[in-house]
């Protein structure tokens, strides 16, 4: 209830606070709520909230990385693409969506790569979509009108024809975890 409180209060004593409970807070729910509130925060410290992306529980790691994508960061540090191989579908999805809204050149490769063997319609979805965002080769049209996903097909041919912005801003998975006391 505190981390969730100081998350409302904005200052840079309450930032100090959140950072302090994320690293040393031996519960899940209080760890994954100060990330949360930071993830709010419109210049949260980056390096904390990718600290967070090694915390042993799975729902701190999910809300360490959509506060990533809150924040817009200008490059994904390592430990976020990695999470596009992680076992839980919503880190997987959840990181699609994130590495979209950073728009890191440098993770075209990685999302590539996630496309191409994700099985999960949803999170080759999400994939697609930061992949658009970045990169508008024909090799991945062709790939995800290859797909058997119907709503996946109805996009690549929207790029097709020539409306990228209607491909593109589809209903996508933006995670915005609210924790209340």
């Amino acid at each position: 209830m505190a981390a969730w409180a100081l998350g409302n209060v904005g200052d840079a004593t309450s930032a100090a606070a959140l950072g302090s409970a994320l690293r040393e807070d031996k519960s899940a729910e209080v760890r994954a709520t100060a990330v949360w509130a930071l993830g709010q925060r419109r210049r949260a410290d980056p390096s904390a909230l990718a600290a967070a992306l090694s915390d042993s529980a799975g729902n701190v790691r999910e809300v360490a990385i959509w506060a990533l994508g809150n924040q817009r960061v200008d490059k994904a540090p390592p430990a976020l693409t990695a999470a596009l191989r992680d076992g839980d579908r919503d880190i997987r999805l959840v990181t699609a969506w994130t590495l979209g809204q950073i728009h890191d050149a440098a993770t075209v490769a990685v999302l590539r790569e996630a496309f191409k063997s994700e099985k999960d319609e949803e999170v080759s979805r999400a994939l697609f979509r930061a992949l658009l965002l970045m990169d508008h080769s024909t090799e991945l049209i062709e790939q995800a009108l290859a797909s058997k996903d119907v709503e996946l097909r109805t996009r690549a041919v929207q790029m097709l024809a020539g409306h990228r912005g209607e491909a593109i801003i589809w209903p996508w998975p933006r995670p915005e975890p609210r924790p209340f006391p």
